[in-house]
């Protein structure tokens, strides 16, 4: 078994801080005990008991609940969307590429 000791260290003067140093280290120390010792089988007689289940008859009442099912038709009227033919004419434009512009552009993001 590992133990710490602590030791004066023998240093300081006498009357002001003599005492107050001190040196410690870890030592292994020896540790005597007993092992126990079987010199014979202990035979020992022992009973073992379980709760047995008792019979309790109880009244209880059961509802049992009844599904009906049925086939419900309803007419209803609602309006509904209506088609027509028809056709849209669009004016063609005449898109014409220019030079590019070269400028330096700072771009910001939104941060969170």
């Amino acid at each position: 078994m590992k133990v710490t000791t602590c030791n004066p260290s023998g240093y300081g003067t006498p009357g002001y801080g003599s005492g107050e140093h001190q040196y410690c280290r870890e030592e292994y120390q020896t540790q005597a005990y007993r092992v126990p010792l079987v010199t014979e089988p202990k035979q020992e007689t022992c009973q073992l008991a379980y709760p047995a289940p008792k019979e309790v008859c109880v009244t209880k009442s059961i509802e049992i609940t009844e599904v009906k099912c049925e086939d419900k038709i309803e007419r209803k009227c609602f309006n509904v969307a209506k088609f027509e033919d028809s056709s849209v004419t669009i004016e063609q434009k005449e898109i014409v590429i220019g030079e590019p512009s070269c400028e330096q552009l700072t771009l910001t993001l939104p941060t969170q």
